[in-house]
Parts: C-alpha cells; structure tokens; sequence
C-alpha cells in the first residue's frame, strides 16, 4: 500500500516533465548492463541508492511522527510535503530485496571464500546470512510503510490522542529498525570495522537530507499555489531546521570522528585511513564542506532562513552531500585503490532521485486541504525566532 495514496486534488506541478521517466529508465539500462560488465561498481551504487531513497522517505514519516507528538501547529501546511515524501518507502522496500542477489558482491559475510578462516566473520555467520539479513530488513520496511500510512491518514483525519500513542510507538520502533538495518546493510560492508554510534551517524545524514527535500517540496509548492498557509514564517522554520541538524550531522561526525582518532585502535582506524589517503582524502572534505560549513554559513543571517532562493540552495546543497556522504560510506570499502566515479555512481543516484520526484508529483496535494493538526495547541508557535 502506498502511505501517500488517497483521493483528492493532484499534484503541484501539473506540467509534464518526461524527463524524469527517462532519466529513472536510463539509471535502469546502466544498472542491468553493469551486473554484467562491472557487478562491483554497479551494486554498489544501487546500495547507495536506495539508502538515499530510504532516508528521506523515513524522513517523511519521521516529520508526520514528530508533528504529532509535540502536537505543532506551525508544520500544518508543510504536512501534504512530508506525506508525499512517505510515497518513496514502498519503492526503496521494493529495491531492497533485489539487494539479496548482489549480496555476495557486497558484503564479505556474503563470500564463503572469505568467510573461510576468518574467526570473526565466522563467528557471526548464524547471523549474516543473506536471507536472514535482507529478510529483516524487509520486515523493517513493511513495519515503515505501515505506521507512515497510519501517520499520514491521522494527518489527514486527526484523532483525539490517538495520534500521539501512534507516533510515539513509531519513534521507539524506527529508533530499533533503523539501527538493525543500518548495520546490516551499511556497516556490514567492511569485514571487521564497527562503530557503535553508526546507526545515529546515518540517522543524521538521512534526517538532514529529508528536511532538504521537504523544503524543496514546500518552495515549489508555495511558487505554484499550492501551498496555502506557507508563509515567511513556515520558510524560516524550516530554515532554522536544515542550520541547527546541519550542526548535528557535524557533530555526530566530529565524535565518531575523534572518539576512533583518540583511541588509535587497528581495527577502527581503519575505516578512516582508507577514506583519507589513494584519492578519498579531497571527497572527505568535501563532504563537510556540502552537509555542514556550506549550508551552516548560507542560512545563518535570519533573513536568509527566509528566503525561497536561499532554502533551494542550502537544500540542493545538502542532497549533493548526502550524495557524496553515501559514496564515501560504500564506495572505499569496496574500492581500496581509491575513487572511480562513472556512470553507475552518478546515474544511479540521479534515476533515485528522478522517482522520488516522480512520486512525490503523483502523491502531493492529495489530501483535503488544509489538513488540520491533532490536538493542536490553542494559540501561538512551537519555533523560536533565531
């Protein structure tokens, strides 16, 4: 089912734009042809695909959650945006499971030859095994679909309390999934590395890209009327959101960052010196100049936060880095020689983001409007005015 399909006004944009098909049919044709010329570099970009497509339809949901929980009344208008983002995770859970035939590619757990004689993956082979890993995640996906078609059905039909104990059990349910299966899928592609603030590293990434998308969303909306109640406010709301978890995302770098450094263990420095030397070290930085300095510096002024032009670009620039922080979380694990980026690592990506768009045209704008918000506060604003 799809948690953003329902009767009602369509979408935004109403021009057709084909192409966005071409562009999802072309990441298509290279993604098959690459499974028989180059496997190891088109798997991996289909990965880093679909954890871009996951991570900011889970952002869609996760708004909705957190809409109703604090029970806001500032992100009402913004609600049909962050209900068409949600349309994208029955897609990204489709994608998944096509993961299981390129595990052996992947993932070192997966290749029996290397599993062979090394004690620590041997001693986790009852749990990675690719049924058992691609059907959690499948289970994770199927429980994401369903509470993101709940939340967005509250949104439209808000009821008494309800709506908070929904989204409260889904907070506590995605903070658990969504670790699993960011370890899974994620972190298992190097063979001994681990970290254990992995899952909030990502968590962050993903979170920070979905805000981007949904103020992309509510601009384009607000420039086609289709946004009503979107005012200078809800803009610089939103902007306040994308500065302050641009500085999360920062943050929870910089302590994974410097917690492996200060300790210096082998088996942890690793991950770091692959991605700082053979090519990776200019990628590295240029991943905290797109996720933090860039859009931190754009959107600190107040009036900037309420800028239209300012939000798409600070927001386009934060999807670019999201981009580049997939490719250098699956790519040098992959290819120790450092980066060769082609059509596979840029097509791919681009296909994802040309079906979220796809999806969210479809989805938009199909609830009745306006929606109200659930036990909605009596008067005033959650949001400061910084």
């Amino acid at each position: 089912m799809n948690p953003a399909d329902d009767r009602g006004p369509a979408l935004p944009l109403r021009r057709e734009h084909p192409w966005l098909s071409a562009l999802v049919a072309a990441a298509l044709v290279a993604f098959v042809a690459g499974l028989f010329v180059q496997p190891d570099r088109a798997w991996p970009a289909f990965l880093q695909s679909v954890l871009l497509l996951a991570g900011m339809g889970l952002s869609g949901a996760l708004f909705l959650a957190i809409h109703h929980v604090v029970r806001a009344r500032w992100s009402v208008p913004v609600l049909p945006a962050a209900s068409s983002l949600t349309s994208a995770l029955p897609a990204a859970g489709a994608l998944v499971l096509l993961l299981g035939v390129g595990a052996s590619t992947l993932y070192p757990w997966a290749d029996p030859a290397v599993v062979e004689g090394d004690h620590v993956l041997e001693a986790r082979r009852a749990w990675m095994t690719t049924p058992f890993v691609i059907g959690r995640a499948a289970v994770a996906f199927a429980v994401w679909i369903a509470f993101a078609a709940a939340l967005v059905r509250r949104a439209r039909a808000p009821r008494e309390g309800g709506s908070v104990g929904l989204a409260a059990a889904f907070l506590v349910v995605f903070a658990f999934t969504f670790s699993l299966v960011t370890f899974d899928l994620a972190m298992s592609l190097e063979r001994w590395w681990f970290s254990t603030i992995f899952a909030v590293y990502h968590f962050s990434g993903a979170w920070l890209s979905g805000l981007a998308a949904l103020a992309i969303v509510v601009v384009l909306a607000r420039r086609s009327g289709r946004a009503p109640g979107v005012d200078d406010e809800v803009l610089h709301d939103l902007g306040k959101l994308l500065f302050g978890f641009s500085l999360f995302w920062a943050y929870i770098w910089f302590s994974q960052y410097m917690l492996i450094w200060y300790t210096n263990n082998p088996e942890e420095t690793s991950y770091y010196l692959s991605r700082h030397g053979r090519g990776w070290a200019a990628l590295s930085a240029a991943n905290v100049l797109l996720n933090w300095t860039v859009p931190f510096a754009l959107l600190m002024p107040r009036a900037m936060k309420r800028r239209e032009n300012v939000l798409l670009l600070a927001a386009t620039v934060i999807l670019v880095g999201r981009w580049l922080d997939l490719y250098l979380g699956v790519f040098p694990a992959l290819q120790p020689d450092g980066p060769t980026p082609g059509v596979y690592e840029y097509l791919l990506p681009l296909g994802a983001l040309a079906l979220l768009v796809l999806l969210v045209r479809r989805t938009y704008g199909r609830a009745p409007e306006p929606l109200r918000a659930p036990d909605a506060l009596p008067a005033g604003r959650t949001a400061g005015t910084a």
